[in-house]
């Protein structure tokens, strides 16, 4: 079992909570800090680390994305179409 932060419990939120958070992300090459911590709902304890990273495409290009947990990437593009 991974090694979790003593001060931070660990959660996993549905793709809908994801979603919401993840809207709230600025594009990740307008700021320039490599992470991001964002709350949701009345709570301070759910909260959502995300860390910014390249991503190389097919075409041999590369991206900034953020990722949650290293696993998901979120491509703020789409998403701002998709909650319009």
């Amino acid at each position: 079992m991974p090694e979790q932060e003593e001060n931070k419990p660990s959660y996993m939120p549905s793709l809908s909570q994801l979603k919401a958070v993840a809207s709230k992300l600025p594009p990740p090459e307008d700021v320039a800090e490599s992470s991001r911590t964002v709350s949701f709902g009345n709570s301070e304890k759910h909260s959502l680390d995300f860390e910014k990273v390249v991503v190389k495409k097919s075409d041999g290009t590369k991206a900034v994305r953020w990722a949650y947990k290293g696993r998901i990437f979120i491509d703020s593009k789409y998403l701002a179409k998709s909650e319009k």
